[in-house]
């Protein structure tokens, strides 16, 4: 609720700094053109929130990653919080993240929902020439599909979801280099290869694997309890796939094995 009003009072200002309450509301055209300066005005202070937002949530979220128990961190010397207080819990910190998070994908929401009827409203096409606003519209519109598309892919590796994102958004700005170039970077990292494969080595945890190929889907990660061990698998072309697999050391999973030919699909020439 008071996200709403801040938003809502910054709004105002913009449109009084620009003298708009004073058109005649008589006019239709003039009334339309105020009412989509008010909308812009709004668009434009909920991306700036939204972005402020998402970058404190990606803080949490480190936080909650590298996240050191208080007996633990007291034995290495790390201090108590500030005024002597002690650290937020583990437990405290997810409850925070989960919050936050509701947050960002309520107004993230009602932000795309609001974007592309501004985009309708203002009858604009693909093959139109834009006024400055308008092109910003649609330069809105591009980074945000590309956040969402590349959530879709940090969160699960679902690289098809996020070229789905793209070539739908593609259909309305076709000429977006932003979209382009994100489509571009999606399908070559979809398929794994030898290059990316040999960055990682034996030792590493999951979070560096992660950090250098990338989360792999759920549906690819597989966990065999009989031996302790939990395999990455990363998809290659033609069905095949390369894996790393992970067992526990000192309470941390790392890799202990690394196959770039974990998946091979025979050719009947060679069966």
């Amino acid at each position: 609720m008071r996200r709403g009003r801040r938003l809502y009072a910054v709004a105002a200002v913009l449109l009084a700094s620009l003298g708009l309450y004073a058109c005649d509301t008589t006019d239709p055209e003039a009334e339309k053109a105020a009412a989509a300066a008010a909308e812009w005005a709004w668009l434009q202070q909920a991306k700036t929130e939204l972005d402020g937002e998402r970058e404190e949530l990606n803080e949490l979220q480190d936080q909650i990653e590298d996240y050191v128990p208080a007996e633990e961190a007291a034995a290495g010397g790390e201090g108590e919080g500030e005024a002597g207080e002690a650290p937020p819990t583990l437990e405290e910190l997810e409850a925070q993240a989960q919050a936050m998070q509701e947050e960002v994908s309520n107004l993230g929401q009602t932000f795309g929902e609001r974007l592309a009827q501004f985009i309708n409203d203002q009858g604009m096409s693909f093959d139109s020439e834009r006024t400055p606003v308008q092109q910003q519209a649609f330069n809105l519109k591009a980074q945000e599909d590309i956040l969402v598309a590349q959530e879709y892919i940090d969160k699960g590796g679902e690289y098809q979801k996020a070229i789905g994102i793209y070539e739908s958004s593609l259909v309305y700005d076709p000429n977006s280099g932003l979209l382009l170039e994100a489509k571009a970077r999606a399908e070559e990292l979809q398929y794994m290869t030898e290059e990316r494969f040999a960055q990682v080595k034996k030792g590493m945890t999951q979070k560096e694997v992660r950090d250098l190929l990338g989360t792999p889907k759920a549906s690819n990660i597989r966990e065999y309890e009989d031996r302790g061990v939990i395999g990455w698998y990363y998809p290659k072309p033609n069905h095949e796939a390369a894996a790393i697999f992970f067992q526990e050391n000192k309470g941390e999973l790392e890799a202990y094995k690394l196959d770039f030919e974990a998946v091979k699909v025979e050719n009947e020439a060679d069966s």
